[in-house]
């Protein structure tokens, strides 16, 4: 895992029924707000978190995991 990307543009966030322009208005910051942050933290912190946890696999159970669908929870990590 060399990549590790978040796309904001897959964050949404709306509110069903009619609304007025100021309501509309806020809802498109507070989605643009919310859609930034979340695409932040993904990057900062879950990212790195990711790597850490496929570093400690060996190279043979993440093998096993693709080619046989093995829960992570079967799987030993390395010591």
């Amino acid at each position: 895992m060399t990549e590790c990307a978040s796309d904001p543009d897959s964050i949404s966030f709306t509110l069903l029924g009619e609304h007025s322009a100021v309501v509309n208005k806020l809802t498109g910051t507070v989605s643009s707000f919310l859609s930034d942050t979340v695409s932040f933290l993904v990057q900062r912190y879950m990212c790195p978190l990711m790597r850490i946890f496929v570093s400690t696999l060996g190279p043979q159970i993440a093998e096993n995991i693709i080619k046989n669908g093995l829960q992570v929870a079967d799987v030993p990590v390395k010591a």
